[in-house]
């Protein structure tokens, strides 16, 4: 069933879901704000440890191993979108703006290696 479904759904079914959980966390059951910030660089450090064991045994056109590389990155830029949305009127704004600035180049940069490594396709 979920290979009829288009990517670039797939893709937005999972930043719904982090954006919700964002929402609910935020506004609902008092995460430390230490742990929201911290979450896409723990998504970063999984997206790394995920190619690190899977890209010696993956070939071209493996979507078993490309396509958690894939949702990762709608999830991380959502999630700094939800922080920054939630965090706008604070003191911290500009900071926050920099984090995701800060950590959207480097993650950009990652990403797009992962998937070289993955796909064992030139970019």
């Amino acid at each position: 069933m979920i290979e009829f479904i288009p990517l670039i759904w797939r893709l937005l079914l999972v930043a719904a879901i982090s954006w919700a959980g964002l929402y609910f966390m935020e506004r609902k059951f008092h995460v430390p704000s230490k742990i929201l910030y911290a979450f896409p660089l723990v998504l970063t450090l999984a997206m790394l440890l995920w190619t690190a064991c899977v890209y010696k045994y993956s070939t071209y056109g493996d979507d078993w191993a490309i396509l958690p590389v894939v949702a990762i990155a709608p999830v991380i830029f959502f999630w700094h979108i939800g922080l920054l949305w939630i965090r706008r009127k604070s003191i911290h704004f500009v900071n926050l703006l920099l984090y995701f600035l800060l950590h959207a180049s480097v993650f950009s940069f990652l990403w797009f290696l992962c998937l070289h490594w993955i796909s064992k396709d030139s970019i």
